[in-house]
């Protein structure tokens, strides 16, 4: 049963209720000193690649505890060109940008561009247990935030921002029980996603086995001449993919085109991207996402849709090999297509490129089998993982009710 303090009083913030009667409320000012950041002039070589900590929204995540290092370090140069100043170890790292909220605490002494608040702990203040207390509060900091171009909550907002202030002894308790509570949880999460990671791995090993040795165990093989394929059964062809079919870029659109209600799905380089009122492509077509990082991801559609320019769409080659489109996505999937992404700054694939790759092509009804097969094995292995998934959400969702009941006072720790 979970134990509550004696008595409580209305707290006066909507979203927290009730706190403990001996508890008070304060703005985030009354207990830290704020620092905004800032960046260096980028084409100064002699501002950058220093020993000095810099540190940006981009480099940390929601569920970082600690901030080690930025991506990028600035030198004593760059720290003096520009209004950021350096912070000590334990200082609270608030990303007042999309995604707003995100906290973090300097693991270094280090200092912020202009994206993050930088608070440093007055005394009396624990860093450790404000931090938890951030990480319940995101929705409440999302609902502060302004802009035409992208959210952001202001220096001003935060800093009278009110969260609950239990006396400095219970905050070094509190922050120290959830630290204790919270590594456990972490450490759970961390095996399921172990987990997620070999039902992945088997996933992608299936998949590669059977599309490239078939369902017969016993089949004489071959020589394929293809480095990542190696041998094949005997009585498999080796074509090239501009014999089945042909690629090309989709048509442009914009995010401010999508509408919620339109018929036709968009996709994109990473597959669905929302709706459009208009198609430009229709039955059965693999999509090949053509730009980005994650360029080479595969996906399978039967319908009429937005095709983007993001994405390469596929086109049946007239008088060519017939073939089943669900084995055919499934050996692009085998084939990591993403190596093939050129470009220094944004990888993108040619077209050309993958229609000039080798593959091997089994007779029309073996690649059916292996279709039925594989979408059997397929669906078998993503129910393990779909219940891992949930797994996880469970436990991160009783990991941030934990945290919130604790920091807010409704259970009682010390």
């Amino acid at each position: 049963m979970k134990q509550r303090y004696d008595s409580y009083k209305p707290s006066g913030i909507d979203w927290i209720g009730e706190i403990p009667s001996h508890w008070k409320t304060a703005a985030i000012k009354n207990s830290f000193r704020l620092y905004a950041g800032a960046t260096p002039k980028t084409e100064r070589r002699e501002y950058w690649d220093g020993e000095i900590i810099w540190v940006t929204p981009a480099d940390y995540k929601t569920d970082d505890h600690y901030i080690n290092r930025g991506r990028k370090n600035i030198t004593k140069d760059g720290l003096a060109s520009c209004a950021t100043e350096i912070v000590p170890a334990e200082s609270l790292i608030f990303s007042k940008r999309a995604p707003i909220g995100t906290v973090g605490l300097a693991k270094n002494p280090l200092c912020t561009n202009q994206g993050c608040i930088a608070c440093v702990p007055k005394s009396k203040t624990v860093s450790n247990y404000f931090y938890y207390l951030c990480r319940i509060a995101t929705k409440e900091f999302e609902i502060l935030g302004s802009g035409a171009t992208f959210l952001e909550i202001s220096t001003s907002n935060f800093a009278n921002f009110k969260f609950p202030l239990p006396p400095y002894s219970e905050q070094e308790a509190i922050a120290t029980w959830l630290d204790e509570k919270c590594s456990e949880i972490d450490a759970a999460i961390a095996k399921v996603d172990r987990e997620i990671e070999l039902i992945d791995e088997l996933k992608h090993s299936e998949i590669s086995r059977v599309v490239t040795r078939g369902l017969n165990p016993d089949v004489p093989l071959k020589q394929s001449g293809i480095d990542w394929i190696g041998e094949v059964p005997e009585h498999w062809e080796i074509l090239k993919v501009k014999y089945l079919v042909r690629f090309s870029s989709g048509d442009t659109i914009t995010s401010e085109q999508f509408i919620d209600t339109a018929e036709y799905p968009v996709y994109g380089a990473n597959g669905y991207r929302g709706r459009f009122d208009k198609f430009n492509y229709s039955g059965e077509r693999i999509l090949i996402g053509r730009v980005g990082a994650l360029c080479g991801n595969v996906h399978y559609t039967n319908e009429r849709i937005w095709c983007s320019e993001h994405a390469l769409i596929s086109s049946k080659v007239l008088g060519g090999q017939e073939f089943d489109y669900g084995w055919l996505c499934l050996l692009f999937e085998s084939m990591n297509l993403n190596q093939y992404g050129g470009g220094s700054a944004q990888p993108v694939i040619a077209s050309s490129t993958i229609e000039n790759l080798s593959i091997i092509f089994p007779p029309l009804t073996e690649q059916q089998s292996i279709a039925d097969y594989l979408d059997k094995k397929c669906g078998e292995i993503d129910g393990l993982k779909e219940k891992l998934v949930k797994k996880r959400e469970t436990l991160k969702e009783l990991r941030q009710s934990i945290i919130s009941e604790v920091v807010t006072g409704k259970r009682k720790v010390i």
